[in-house]
């Protein structure tokens, strides 16, 4: 029995120095098959780290892609839309105002008032040079009379005189000298010019009181009066362009109102496109992480 109990022994033995042996080799192999998975998921880790990086330049060269189209639709659009407006412009700028005939009038009363002025201004001046001229002349003529009287100067006869005396007149002729024969016109009677009582008063013909009546303005009743209604009428004629301006954009409006509305008919409903959402847009293209 002890031989048989120590030969088991021995193989006991045998057989946990080879089952030490065993579990050495798996723990090898297990840290090997560690050491593999360690580098399985750094590959893995690495593959989907450079799949991300890949799925967002992708998403960004989309994202840019879009961005450049959509850039071009809408710089289309504004260019478009820049047109139509310039045309709306051009067509709201032909339209005539619609007091252009009350503007005109009041261009003509202004001009004609300026005129007035201007006229009456220069006709002042003509008489007060023309009075200082006489002032001047009667001076000159009192002077040279008072220094004649005094010896101071000899008048001189003028030529005509002097001839006169030394002809001797024969039978009511100058000798050696033929008789002008001149002929005796009448004088035209001269028109009555009929003054004002008031050399201030202003008198117009009916056109030119209808022409005031007609941009809503009273008639001037004198001279004193002109500066005031060229300040009326211009402020008259800036009220007429402006009021006229507001109506016809008003009118202007309302015809591309009622253009648009038909047009809206004609396609059967108004759009209804949202506006341009970017997150919307490119939601699906944005990568994850898996």
């Amino acid at each position: 029995m002890s031989a048989e109990n120590k030969k088991r022994k021995e193989l006991s033995e045998d057989k946990k120095v080879e089952l030490k042996k065993f579990d050495e080799k798996m723990d090898k192999i297990r840290e090997q098959i560690k050491e593999v998975e360690k580098k399985k998921d750094e590959a893995r880790e690495e593959y989907y780290k450079l799949k991300y990086e890949f799925e967002c330049q992708k998403a960004s060269i989309i994202h840019v892609d879009r961005m450049y189209r959509r850039k071009n639709t809408l710089l289309k659009i504004e260019e478009d839309k820049k047109k139509a407006e310039e045309a709306k412009r051009a067509e709201r700028d032909a339209m005539p105002n619609p007091f252009e005939e009350d503007i005109s009038t009041c261009d003509f009363l202004i001009r004609f008032c300026k005129k007035l002025v201007r006229d009456r201004t220069q006709k002042e001046s003509k008489v007060q040079k023309d009075t200082q001229a006489k002032e001047d002349l009667a001076k000159n003529a009192e002077e040279i009379k008072k220094q004649e009287e005094e010896g101071r100067i000899m008048f001189i006869k003028p030529k005509e005189e002097r001839e006169k005396e030394e002809v001797t007149i024969i039978g009511g002729r100058a000798g050696g000298k033929k008789k002008n024969k001149r002929r005796n016109k009448r004088a035209p009677k001269q028109e009555e010019v009929r003054e004002p009582k008031d050399p201030n008063e202003l008198n117009f013909k009916y056109e030119i009181i209808q022409n005031f009546g007609q941009v809503g303005v009273n008639t001037p009743a004198h001279f004193d009066e002109l500066a005031a209604k060229i300040e009326e009428l211009e402020a008259k004629k800036t009220e007429l362009f402006t009021k006229g301006e507001k109506r016809l954009d008003q009118e202007f409006l309302k015809s591309g109102d009622d253009a648009t509305e038909e047009a809206n008919k004609e396609t059967g409903s108004k759009s209804t496109k949202k506006a341009f959402n970017l997150e919307e847009e490119d939601e699906a293209n944005w990568p994850t992480m898996q």
